[in-house]
């Protein structure tokens, strides 16, 4: 069932959407009381770009999962958030991906998908305490390494003031830089 689940997900981020819905379908057909097929539903869609058809299969996901399923419901609070950033919406999408983590913690993409929304809100801070939180509980994603000192770097340089990539040359720079090629 997972591994339907995933190839169908696989499918759509290839731009296969149509082979995956109907992966996606028939799972639904076969199982039609277990929200996990309704979830991919929501994630084939929100790929295809289909927002609303997401939110439906989500809140039908939603509508199947028990209340104490704090696993399910994290992973749609999860595919919420991606909702909510696809939305252009990343107050709603940091909320969602923190209650997700309120139901389970160990859910790690969903961590990293925090992480991000809080780095382009510009809560640089808050970003890398949730990317190093990843690192201590994953083992270590080394891939979080480079951001992490990204981050790190681009919180030094606000720290100094210095905005490299922001601010302009000056007239005087520029002569400067020109008359120092042609030597």
């Amino acid at each position: 069932v997972k591994s339907v689940r995933l190839l169908s997900r696989c499918l759509a981020h290839l731009g296969h959407v149509d082979e995956a819905r109907e992966i996606i379908a028939d799972g639904i057909a076969a199982h039609p009381d277990d929200p996990w097929f309704l979830m991919a539903a929501a994630r084939v869609e929100l790929a295809a770009g289909n927002l609303g058809a997401a939110r439906r299969h989500l809140r039908g996901a939603v509508a199947l999962t028990p209340r104490d399923s704090r696993q399910i419901l994290a992973y749609a609070y999860g595919i919420e958030g991606e909702l909510h950033l696809a939305s252009d919406r990343p107050t709603d999408a940091r909320d969602s991906f923190q209650r997700a983590l309120r139901m389970d913690p160990s859910r790690h993409t969903i961590r990293i998908q925090l992480a991000e929304t809080l780095a382009e809100m510009g809560q640089l801070d808050a970003a890398l305490r949730e990317y190093r939180r990843v690192q201590e509980r994953s083992g270590g994603y080394a891939r979080l390494d480079v951001r992490i000192r990204a981050l790190e770097r681009e919180m030094a340089g606000a720290a100094t003031g210095h905005e490299i990539l922001d601010e302009q040359p000056s007239e005087e720079e520029n002569k400067r830089g020109s008359e120092e090629s042609d030597s």
